[in-house]
């Protein structure tokens, strides 16, 4: 009679911890799938050196439920279809779907992979080495927000929609083209042999703790830092040039003007091949003058002063403006450059490119659609929703948040081809105008058949 009890509490036991696994272990009915899109204005890009993702790439994944918090090492798999997200390997068991009495999950991500997301105001001293395409990359911090879903209680009977983690760029992206006026040496840009880009006073966050130096593509540099605001005539970015075997010369850069860098944004700088020691020009434009877009041509505003080591010099003496190289009438909004050049004593050592700027004309008025989200089936007919639109220039621009869900074209007109939910959103663009509101979305949820 011991001996059956004890066999029979055995039993007892055994049912129990096996109930206590299945309530509190990961669900191995439906594995959570993973879609990968891009947010901002570098739509569909990730890496900062090709522009792609170029496949396997480790990515930390998030997932939170009530208090508890998991972070798992995933890859980036693009080999056929969206761009997916699945367990680096082997070794890494997916994320579940929790069972039905469990709280919602709470997933994000983050490029490249760590236990904890970097910080992006202490990663500086992190990527002062960006000269090679490893470190280049690692420099390129991305992350995802936090997506929320509840379980789908008619798994695994009903297909779950993947959840799709938005990624957007947490640096901005410099790219450095060193050029040459043949009126100098004739400096050949190839033989570049470093770039750098240097501290700012900025007190928030500096491009660097001391010195970055940039990755080289073909015959341009680029590199990824902190966004930031850069101040007026600081010198952030130098290039060292080799004379002969022996003896290279620095060149500096600097903006006349303060430069904000935003995350997710790319800004090209021109740089003039001027040693340090030569670039003494300091020219002041007639900004007073600045003029607004009215649809008639604009002359630049003039200059004020030309300045070298405190002495005031006069044109067409001194210097003169390079006609060849300045835009000095035009029409449209934008910044246009004003090149000054050395004569006379100053000839074929200093040449300072200074810039003078249309400001874009304001239009009131805005467009919208009707606040109520669309539902539409797979296999529906291809529809547009109507847009109030009070604006009286520009092109409207139309773009889907979720292409595998439902594209659109330009014309507003929307194609569905799978469930799930996106959001339809319409921009009014011109590159001569702002406007009160240009844009305007609305919901579209597709369910299946």
């Amino acid at each position: 009679m011991k001996k059956q009890l004890i066999v029979w509490l055995a039993a007892i036991a055994l049912i129990t911890t096996s109930c206590v696994e299945d309530d509190y272990a990961e669900d191995s009915r439906t594995p959570i799938q993973f879609t990968v899109s891009m947010a901002g204005n570098m739509a569909t890009t990730r890496s900062a050196v090709n522009g792609t993702w170029n496949g396997g790439e480790a990515v930390a994944v998030q997932m939170t439920s009530g208090d508890s918090r998991i972070v798992k090492k995933y890859k980036i798999n693009n080999s056929e279809g969206p761009v997916k997200l699945v367990p680096f390997d082997d070794s890494v068991q997916p994320f579940y779907w929790p069972h039905s009495g469990s709280t919602a999950v709470t997933v994000s991500a983050w490029y490249p992979y760590a236990e904890t997301k970097q910080a992006v105001a202490t990663t500086n001293t992190d990527i002062k080495d960006q000269s090679t395409e490893e470190n280049y990359e690692a420099a390129n911090l991305m992350e995802a927000a936090d997506v929320t879903r509840a379980y789908n209680a008619t798994l695994p009977t009903t297909p779950e929609t993947p959840l799709e983690l938005t990624f957007s760029h947490r640096m901005a992206k410099l790219i450095i083209r060193p050029f040459h006026d043949k009126d100098t040496e004739g400096h050949d840009t190839s033989q570049l042999i470093a770039a750098e880009v240097a501290k700012t006073t900025t007190k928030a966050i500096n491009l660097c703790s001391d010195e970055i130096t940039v990755y080289r593509k073909d015959r341009q540099f680029e590199v990824l830092v902190a966004p930031q605001t850069i101040p007026a005539a600081t010198k952030f970015i130098k290039l060292s040039y080799r004379n002969d075997n022996t003896k290279s010369s620095t060149f500096e850069f600097s903006e006349t003007t303060s430069k904000t860098l935003e995350a997710g944004k790319t800004y090209i700088f021109n740089v003039k091949l001027n040693t340090a020691a030569d670039s003494t020009f300091v020219v002041t434009l007639n900004t007073a003058k600045t003029p607004t877009y009215d649809g008639t041509q604009k002359n630049y505003p003039g200059i004020n002063s030309v300045k070298c080591n405190g002495k005031t010099l006069t044109v067409n003496v001194d210097y003169v403006i390079d006609e060849a190289n300045s835009t000095l009438s035009v029409t449209n909004a934008g910044t246009y450059d004003v090149t000054i050049k050395g004569t006379g004593q100053y000839r074929g050592t200093n040449t300072r490119t200074v810039q003078w700027t249309i400001n874009k004309a304001h239009e009131t008025g805005s467009i919208s659609y009707a606040p109520t989200p669309i539902n539409k089936t797979v296999g529906a007919e291809p529809f547009t929703n109507t847009l109030s639109n009070n604006i009286n220039h520009g092109n409207v621009r139309y773009t889907s948040s979720n292409e595998y869900v439902a594209t659109v074209d330009s014309n507003g007109l929307v194609t569905i081809h799978n469930a799930g939910s996106c959001t339809i959103t319409a921009t009014v663009e011109d590159a001569n105008y702002t406007f009160d509101s240009n844009t305007a979305s609305y919901n579209l949820t597709v369910s299946s058949n």
